[in-house]
C-alpha cells in the first residue's frame, strides 16, 4: 500500500518536470518570435531606407544631368561670342575691311543702341 503513494508522488514528480519544460519550451518559442519580428521590422526598415537611397540617387543623377545641359548652353553661348568677337577683332582690322564695312559696322552698332534705349525706355 506504500507503493501507490510513492508512485503518485512520482508521478506528480514528472508532470512537474514535464511541465517545467513546456513551460521553458513555450518561453523559448515567444523570445524566437519575438526575434523573428524584430528581424522583419529591421529588414523593413532596411528596405525603405534603400528606397529612400535609391530615390534620392535617382534625384541626384537628374540635377546632374540638369547641370550638364546648363554647362553644355553655356559653353556654346560662349564660343557664339567668342566667334562674335574673333569676327569684330577682324572685321576691326583694316587688312581684312572690304569698302564699306567699317560704316556698315557702325550702322549696325549704332541700330543695336537705339534698340537697346528703346528697349530701356
Amino acid at each position: 500500500s506504500n507503493s501507490l503513494p510513492s508512485r503518485a508522488s512520482e508521478v506528480q514528480s514528472e508532470i512537474a518536470e514535464y511541465l517545467d519544460e513546456v513551460r521553458v519550451f513555450c518561453e523559448e518559442r515567444e523570445s524566437a518570435e519575438e526575434r523573428r519580428c524584430e528581424l522583419l521590422d529591421q529588414l523593413r526598415e532596411t528596405r525603405e531606407e534603400r528606397f529612400a537611397l535609391s530615390s534620392e540617387a535617382g534625384a541626384a543623377q537628374s540635377e546632374d544631368a540638369k547641370k550638364v545641359e546648363e554647362y553644355k548652353q553655356e559653353l556654346q553661348r560662349l564660343q557664339l561670342e567668342a566667334r562674335r568677337l574673333r569676327f569684330e577683332e577682324e572685321s576691326a582690322d583694316p587688312r581684312h575691311e572690304e569698302p564699306g564695312t567699317r560704316e556698315l559696322l557702325e550702322e549696325c552698332s549704332c541700330m543695336r543702341r537705339e534698340a537697346e534705349e528703346v528697349e530701356d525706355a
